[in-house]
Parts: structure tokens; sequence; C-alpha cells
């Protein structure tokens, strides 16, 4: 027995939202863009870089920061083996930069200075992406 299947040229999709509440904008995927910039290369000579999984922990961490346009601005460096995303507002005198020293460990470091001194700082070792969110609204208000 052959059934016949009438056969569409392009598939037909629909969504239950007229738009996406917060859109992923080309400036929040140049945060993800960068770490890509730091996965070790077979073609390069051996040096102190982050390793895949650091990297791939610092994306999936990065991922559940909301909302997502706290990603925006965001500066990732390597030191060492090590990764740093940096948020810094001169205007503000705030600054925040986790650290992913490794796989499942994310670090919290935040500064306010006033009148040129810090007069408030502290690394923390998180225990949640949340715990970035969270830090990132203080830095934004």
């Amino acid at each position: 027995m052959r059934l016949a299947y009438a056969i569409r040229p392009h598939p037909i999709y629909s969504s239950s939202t007229k738009r996406l509440v917060e859109p992923f904008v080309r400036e929040v995927s140049q945060v993800f863009k960068q770490l890509e910039f730091l996965m070790p290369n077979g073609n390069q000579p051996p040096r102190d870089t982050p390793i895949p999984e650091t990297v791939e922990w610092a994306k999936q961490v990065l991922l559940r920061v909301l909302p997502r346009k706290f990603l925006i601005g965001a500066e990732i460096n390597a030191f060492e083996r090590e990764i740093h995303v940096t948020w810094e507002s001169d205007e503000r005198g705030r600054r925040v930069v986790v650290f992913f020293p490794g796989p499942s460990q994310i670090k919290i470091y935040h500064e306010l200075v006033k009148d040129d001194a810090v007069v408030e700082h502290k690394l923390v070792n998180a225990s949640s992406p949340d715990e970035i969110s969270i830090r990132l609204r203080w830095f934004f208000q």
C-alpha cells in the first residue's frame, strides 16, 4: 500500500509571539565571538591560553545573564589560563570583572570609585551564574 504525501517546497513555521521580548542583537553576539577567539588553534604555537572547557563554561554562564543587554560592551580577555569579562564605567565610577579560572568556577570582583578613591570593593566566589546578573544590575543602575 502506497500513501500519497503532499510535498511542500518550503516548510512553514509559525510563532506564538510577534517579536522577541529581548532580541539577541549583534552587539551581544560580539561577546561570544570574542570568546571563540580564545579557543586554542592547532596551527598556533602552544601558549598560556584558557582550555576549551573553560571557554565553553564561560559561554554557558554568559548565556544565562539576564537581561541579555547587560552583555553589550563587555570586554573579554585571557590572562594566562583564565578568562576575564570586564564592564567599566568611569562616569558612574563602577567596575565589574567576572573571572573564569577554569570549568565550573566563577569569581566576581566589583568596585565603586568616588572622588578618585575606591570606596567599595569585593571579590567573591560565585555559587551561581545568577550572581553575575545581580551584580550587573548594580553596575547599570
